[in-house]
């Protein structure tokens, strides 16, 4: 009985820090991209790639951004992007928000937006 009880009260600490962790990693995340969007202002995509491993977003000032793309999560097949082909020349402020999409290449596209907006101090050439 006694060990019954301790199961579930570890239980229920697992639960509320799994709970705690989750909303405080949300919190970070919109923060990151409500930060990006009032960076973001008059820029553009020019080029996305969606590799097996790293997404890149290349903006109209020439810079860039990588983010993970999480392949395990996608399936047994590559993963086929609605607006592939229609994401060049885009503003930056419209692929930002993807970062909130459960969608992973999405993420993936909105987080290496971010970071190219973020990451200014570094130019591809």
């Amino acid at each position: 009985m006694f060990s019954r009880n301790k199961q579930r009260l570890r239980l229920r600490l697992r639960l509320r820090l799994r709970l705690r962790l989750r909303l405080r990693l949300r919190l970070i995340r919109d923060n990151l991209a409500e930060y990006a969007l009032k960076r973001s202002e008059g820029k553009k995509v020019t080029d996305i790639l969606v590799e097996l491993g790293y997404t890149c977003a290349l903006l109209d000032n020439n810079d860039c951004g990588l983010a993970y793309t999480f392949r395990n999560e996608l399936g047994n097949c590559c993963s086929v992007l609605g607006e592939a082909g229609n994401l060049m020349s885009r503003p930056c402020a419209e692929l930002i928000p993807w970062l909130m999409e459960k969608d992973p290449v999405k993420a993936a596209v909105g987080l290496s937006v971010i970071n190219a907006v973020l990451n200014n101090q570094l130019r591809c050439k």
